[in-house]
């Protein structure tokens, strides 16, 4: 019995844990100094902001500029993971080759969970650490 217990105990706290960890943030604004390719549309550089698409699955984001006046597009992500918490909040761009970038990660300060922006053309991981740009951004949890 005593067993039984315990491990409801540890099931209740992992479930706690996971759904905590599950979203990391609530918005993120950041200034993007470049021309971003955020799926097929392309974003002049400007202020934007991050955020859970409210209503849809986890892993799938709302970008807006303006404020949140103008919506710009949604963005697939999956989870990423790092062994050290990220010092700043970030986005990771990764130039295209026609001197655009590519909207590829965001990390979250503090945490060790990170998003990967699922794009069309993904390249090989060795070549887009080869052109990556980090922007600061501030998250709100």
């Amino acid at each position: 019995m005593r067993v039984i217990r315990v491990f409801s105990v540890l099931s209740i706290l992992a479930a706690t844990s996971l759904i905590a960890n599950a979203q990391t943030f609530s918005k993120v604004n950041a200034h993007i100094p470049y021309t971003v390719m955020v799926g097929s549309k392309q974003l002049p550089p400007g202020d934007y902001e991050i955020l859970p698409a409210p209503g849809a699955a986890e892993g799938l984001y709302a970008i807006y500029s303006d404020d949140r006046a103008t919506f710009v597009g949604l963005l697939s992500a999956t989870p990423t993971y790092e062994s050290q918490p990220a010092r700043n909040t970030e986005l990771v761009l990764h130039a295209n080759g026609q001197g655009e970038y590519m909207l590829d990660q965001l990390r979250i300060q503090g945490g060790t969970e990170g998003y990967e922006f699922v794009t069309p053309k993904s390249g090989a991981s060795h070549e887009r650490e080869a052109s990556s740009v980090e922007v600061k951004a501030e998250a709100t949890r």
